[in-house]
């Protein structure tokens, strides 16, 4: 594929889902207000309900994403990309007419079978770019995650404040909406840009492919314990700010600015993970980055203050922003070109299984031991997980 031609796709996907992504963390870290607002009091009754809404579009992406990645390789992954954007501006507009927890829930488990558009851009970037810069290219993609959390929170924490919870939705479905057509009209994909797939693969060829890669299993695994761990916090995150003294009138916005002090430097360290793993190996540098956040993690929950917690939130983004573009780096490495795009698919699944089971655990965790044990449990289980890719070898 020509030099320009897949700089230019990268840098476009790069544009829209930075837009989308922004749109969708611009409510994420606030759902626990929200569901204040639709009736729920009781605090346990919060954690549990805040970590059902933020699991639920990850119960169904589970399953579906897979399936768009195998049409993908069949259909072209712009047409996943688009699809996908879509497909979650219409969900987010329902969420906004939405006025039970019930309700919001059932249009969360519906963006879940529509969404995907990182892991359809991520698998046209994978099969487009040159071998010797796929880490670059996947780390400044997945970089997109944390970009959005720079801006997403902190905007969300004070369009929260000023015009509601509920706009907010509007405000992300139009952003998706744009970003489908931009994808539309501007991405480009070269019909030969990988080999012909022969037959029709099902997403069982693609599970056999992975089962029976021992790199490319263990890979998968290691996504969903370490995206499972480092999502736990994600319902509890706002209560334990409010617990350590913040008023409400300034608790969206504050919640916001935290949030933010990760996306800092993950956004500016995410590319430089991928760099290192295309000169040095991937297998150090997911070391460093599952230690660093377990240490992180185990500080921030033991901090009395948000000067305190603020400064090892942007710590800890320097070293989350390596753990997937690492985990990523292995998984493309141990995927065969023509099964690509169904591969990435997989890897998503992974994502969005840690991304479903990590906010039930934490707020189960919070329930009944209590919001500080979530960062002590979720650093503790981090630490295995860098124990046992190890093994890992690209």
């Amino acid at each position: 594929m020509a030099r320009e031609t897949w700089r230019r796709n990268l840098y476009v996907l790069w544009t829209i889902e930075f837009a989308a992504f922004t749109g969708l963390s611009l409510i994420l870290p606030f759902i626990p207000l929200y569901v204040r607002q639709l009736g729920i009091t009781e605090v346990a009754d919060v954690t549990r309900w805040s970590g059902l809404l933020l699991s639920g579009p990850f119960m169904v992406s589970f399953i579906a994403t897979p399936l768009w990645g195998t049409l993908g390789d069949r259909y072209g992954q712009k047409l996943m990309v688009v699809r996908a954007l879509i497909g979650s501006a219409l969900c987010y507009v329902g969420m906004a007419l939405a006025y039970t927890v019930g309700t919001l829930f059932v249009w969360r488990l519906a963006l879940g079978g529509v969404s995907g558009f990182l892991a359809a851009g991520m698998a046209l970037v994978s099969v487009t770019v040159p071998d010797n810069q796929r880490g670059y290219a996947l780390g400044l993609l997945q970089g997109v995650v944390p970009a959005a959390g720079l801006i997403g929170p902190l905007l969300g924490g004070v369009l929260a404040d000023v015009i509601g919870y509920r706009a907010i939705f509007l405000v992300v479905g139009v952003l998706c909406a744009c970003g489908g057509v931009v994808a539309a009209t501007t991405l480009r994909e070269p019909r030969q840009a990988t080999p012909l797939v022969t037959g029709t693969p099902s997403v069982r060829d693609y599970l056999r492919v992975a089962w029976e890669g021992p790199t490319l299993r263990r890979a998968l695994l290691a996504i969903i314990a370490s995206q499972l761990l480092i999502t736990t916090l994600q319902p509890v995150f706002v209560l334990f700010v409010e617990q350590l003294g913040v008023q409400s009138r300034v608790l969206s916005t504050t919640t916001g600015i935290l949030y933010a002090a990760t996306g800092i430097t993950a956004l500016v360290a995410g590319p430089w993970w991928g760099r290192r793993g295309d000169r040095r190996g991937f297998h150090g540098a997911l070391t460093i980055a599952l230690i660093g956040s377990a240490i992180t993690l185990i500080l921030q929950g033991l901090v009395t203050g948000i000067a305190q917690l603020f400064v090892l939130r942007l710590i800890y983004g320097a070293f989350v922003a390596g753990v997937l573009p690492t985990l990523f780096g292995f998984v493309t490495a141990g995927s065969p070109a023509e099964r690509r795009g169904g591969v990435m698919g997989l890897s998503s699944s992974a994502t969005m299984l840690g991304n479903l089971l990590g906010p039930l655990s934490g707020g189960y965790v919070a329930a009944h031991v209590g919001l500080r044990a979530v960062f002590f449990v979720s650093a503790s289980l981090l630490l295995v997980v860098s124990w046992y890719t190890r093994s890992l070898r690209t």
